[in-house]
């Protein structure tokens, strides 16, 4: 059972702000993470901090790693973050399904746009190679040729070896 002095106490103290960057007086290496937060894509909770003695301010650039879009970062109310805690996110996994693990996509501009036409030229340059022609059938080839009708999309180059 709670004393009585406990409630009248309580209900005398001020209450902390969460919206103070610095709760800790005299304390520059402590962050509320809340009011530092800039980007739509990372919720934190109230009282969230984070220690570090370093930068403690640059919370955002230096311990939230590939933050690229639609995947968010949700940090619940009063958790505690040392000091070099770092989130990975799932911008720095790569696919594993093409021909490439290069992320053409995140690099912007028309490689963005044309996933699929990247794809198909990179395929036609491996497979133009000696080593792989020499394994490919007709049936094989007739499979994977893009140019039919009216499509303009370049063939694979030829190797000269």
């Amino acid at each position: 059972m709670v004393p009585k002095w406990y409630h009248y106490a309580m209900a005398r103290l001020p209450d902390p702000d969460p919206n103070t960057l610095h709760p800790v007086p005299g304390q520059p290496r402590v962050v509320l993470l809340r009011p530092l937060i800039r980007s739509p894509l990372i919720e934190v909770g109230e009282f969230t901090y984070y220690d570090d003695p370093d930068q403690a301010e640059d919370f955002q650039r230096r311990n939230v790693l590939h933050l690229y879009g639609p995947d968010r970062l949700v940090i619940g109310r009063f958790c505690a973050l040392a000091a070099g805690v770092t989130f990975i996110m799932n911008g720095a996994n790569h696919r594993m399904d093409g021909v490439s693990t290069f992320p053409f996509p995140i690099m912007g501009g028309s490689w963005a746009e044309h996933l699929e036409l990247i794809t198909l030229l990179l395929l036609q340059d491996v497979l133009a190679e000696q080593e792989w022609a020499n394994l490919l059938t007709d049936h094989d080839r007739r499979g994977l040729t893009p140019c039919s009708g009216n499509t303009s999309f370049p063939t694979a180059r030829s190797s000269s070896t």
